[in-house]
This record gives C-alpha cells, structure tokens and sequence, in this order.
C-alpha cells in the first residue's frame, strides 16, 4: 500500500522516484512489459527470440511501437519503449541494467547482440523518450504519474536523455 491508501499500480515504477527525487534509472525496467520484453530477447539468446528474429529486430520493434502508435499509448508498448532504450543505452552506462531482470544473464548476452547505438537508433531513442514525456494521450505517463506523483515520469526519461546525450 502507498501512503494515501492505494494499491500499487503494477504498471508504474517501483522505487524509482520519491520526494527527494530520482534513484536511478532503472526504474525503466520497472513494468511487468519491460520484463517481458527481457524474457522474449533471453528466451533464446543467439537470436533475441524464439520467433526466429534478432535482438535487434526486437529492440526496435519496441521503438517504433511507441513512436509509431496512431492512438493513445498503451502503458506496456511505453514500457517496453523504455526498456528497449536502456538496453540499447547499457554499453555506455552499464549501471542502467542493475534493476533489469535477469540482469547478470542480461550482460552476458548483450555483448552477443546487435545493440551498437547508431545514428538511426539514436534517433529513435531520442524520439522515444520525447513520446514517452507527452502527457498526452499516453497511459504510461498517467501510470507512471498516479504512482510516482508528478515528477515520476522525469524521474525516469531525465536520466535517459542526459546518457543518450553524452553516447
């Protein structure tokens, strides 16, 4: 229970905001999506995916779910959006992967994958964290706000978009 009385949302980050401010951004793992997202790419680790498609080609499917939604967005697709980011971003702040699941499993593979951050995943990166900052029309932020108050949603991007700046 939080401390008005209410439940949890399981869709919204645990631990990853409070009054003083961010912890961390590993909070982007915090969504059962984002867990999801990790199991599908470790189900079978040479391609990303039992599905017969790369790491690669999942991660970006995460990408474009969000950027390419023409409705509102759902809180699992900004999810798994967040979650596509910070593996893509963990070479170059590996800290990012310490609240992932599976996380030692996770490092181990990630150096197998297709994950280098090119220009075109750069700005899908960018562009995902842009989306994922709208109040509008976006599930994740209205989930991510109803648990972590007003700044949780910046609590999570602001970190992302300052290791995507320096990368």
């Amino acid at each position: 229970m939080s401390d008005d009385g209410r439940a949890p949302d399981q869709d919204a980050p645990q631990g990853s905001a409070n009054q003083d401010g961010p912890r961390s951004a590993a909070g982007a793992f915090s969504g059962s999506p984002a867990g999801e997202l990790i199991d599908e790419l470790l189900q079978d680790p040479v391609t990303g995916g039992g599905t017969g498609t790369t790491a690669s080609e999942v991660l970006t499917a995460a990408l474009r779910a969000v950027n390419e939604t023409a409705d509102v967005l759902d809180a699992g697709e900004g999810w798994r959006g967040i979650a596509a980011v910070a593996l893509l971003l963990g070479e170059a702040a590996p800290r990012l992967l310490d609240g992932a699941p599976r996380s030692d499993e996770l490092r181990r593979y990630l150096a197998r994958w297709d994950t280098e951050l090119t220009p075109a995943r750069r700005t899908l990166c960018s562009a995902v964290l842009r989306r994922l900052g709208l109040q509008a029309e976006n599930e994740w932020f209205a989930a991510v706000t109803r648990q972590a108050g007003e700044g949780g949603p910046a609590a999570l991007l602001t970190p992302l978009e300052g290791i995507l700046a320096d990368s």
